[in-house]
């Protein structure tokens, strides 16, 4: 018999992948090209880099800025202590206009009185316990003060502020003097009751040595 062998099946080709394109402006899976990633992980770079340089740029400055940063806070504690004594010497005239021309007798009194806020008897730059960080002392009436645009009638205590204090004139007017100016000016003689009392109170006020001729 005679057998015919059966047809062969006919084997269908194996498919060739294609070559993957590797060019730059090739797309990846997701539609991204390869230039793509790369501009995106450059500015994600450049991105941290300048936060890094945001966080620590003030860090590393900060040591060059504390002496320029001090001198402007005790600016303004300065002008602050001034503005307090401005408004001392604004109430001091608001009393004596009530009291037929009579000084007050402590700024304890100006306060009760409501012509002046308690806190403009606090120096902003004192560090201590007290009431009040304001030497007051002036009596009688107020066309009986010698020269008043040169008689103290307040001042801050020693050690409010360094090396030196605001001063209230009767007059209004306020200056800044140095320790050593301020004892000239203190012991001048419209203002030795001043002196004397001040240095009752405790304060570390001294006479200005004398001139020597040579």
């Amino acid at each position: 018999m005679d057998e015919t062998p059966p047809a062969a099946t006919p084997v269908e080709p194996c498919p060739i992948p294609a070559r993957r394109d590797r060019r730059a402006d090739a797309p990846s899976p997701d539609g991204f090209s390869r230039a793509d990633l790369v501009a995106a992980g450059t500015v994600l770079g450049v991105c941290c880099i300048g936060f890094l340089l945001i966080t620590l740029l003030p860090l590393l400055a900060t040591p060059a800025l504390i002496p320029t940063l001090l001198r402007a806070r005790q600016q303004a504690r300065l002008a602050a202590c001034q503005s307090n004594l401005h408004a001392i010497g604004r109430a001091m005239q608001l009393y004596m206009n009530d009291y037929n021309g009579q000084a007050p007798p402590d700024l304890e009194t100006l306060v009760k009185g409501q012509y002046v806020m308690g806190r403009a008897l606090k120096c902003p730059s004192a560090d201590t316990a007290r009431d009040c960080d304001y030497f007051y002392y002036c009596r009688g009436r107020s066309w009986e003060l010698p020269r008043p645009d040169e008689t103290i009638v307040a001042c801050d205590f020693a050690g409010n502020h360094r090396r030196g204090r605001s001063v209230l004139y009767a007059d209004g007017h306020i200056r800044w003097w140095r320790e050593a100016e301020f004892a000239a000016e203190v012991y001048k003689p419209q203002n030795v009751a001043f002196a004397v009392q001040l240095k009752m109170a405790g304060d570390s006020v001294t006479p200005p040595m004398p001139d020597v001729p040579d």
